[in-house]
């Protein structure tokens, strides 16, 4: 996994866990800072200065990557968990956790994040968008799982649509869920007329 946020790249780059990368000048592309997490770092979200790692067999890992240069743990959660991704909105964690589905997660104290929720979704969920209260979850063979999060001790499945292909990651824009579907390619739904035949764009 991978996002970028003021020219600076931040990697899951597995067994060399966080790597953070400037990339102001793309030709020549510099390692600022680098963080070993202990699992397999699979998944990255940055809000601020804090990076949320999902580190597959080691659980979540909250970073402090003010000083690009040197990374410091702030916190982790891990309960014998195996998380694929993780997206983060107002200090909540949504922790996408192969077959243990969606973990809510408590991040306000980096240094002790809580377990609020787990909701077991259908299939196996490999990533996580979230956007006014709902959950978006790509959830492998299952498909595009809708989860209402209003209430966060209580997550409830709004609606699903069952890709064809293996869900494994998405973006949510402008009422569209982009699911990157496996070897069924880039599926595009609609989110204001749910369970539309998706438009299909095959790699």
């Amino acid at each position: 996994g991978v996002i970028v946020a003021d020219n600076v790249a931040y990697i899951a780059d597995y067994y060399s866990g966080l790597l953070i990368i400037n990339v102001t000048t793309l030709s020549n592309p510099t390692l600022l800072g680098e963080y070993d997490t202990p699992g397999r770092a699979l998944g990255v979200f940055v809000s601020g200065t804090t990076a949320y790692v999902a580190d597959y067999t080691a659980g979540l890992h909250i970073i402090d990557v003010s000083n690009p240069s040197n990374p410091t743990l702030l916190g982790s959660y891990n309960a014998h968990s195996n998380p694929t991704n993780v997206f983060v909105s107002d200090m909540t964690a949504y922790v996408t956790d192969s077959s243990l589905g969606l973990q809510i997660i408590n991040a306000s104290d980096p240094s002790n994040p809580v377990l609020l929720r787990t909701f077991d979704t259908v299939g196996n969920a490999y990533d996580a968008f979230v956007l006014s209260n709902t959950a978006y979850v790509a959830d492998g063979a299952a498909g595009l799982q809708l989860i209402n999060v209003t209430n966060l001790l209580n997550p409830i499945l709004i609606d699903s649509s069952d890709t064809p292909g293996i869900a494994l990651g998405l973006f949510v824009l402008n009422n569209v869920a982009y699911v990157a579907d496996g070897t069924a390619g880039l599926q595009l739904i609609d989110l204001e007329n749910f369970h539309p035949v998706p438009y299909t764009y095959n790699i």
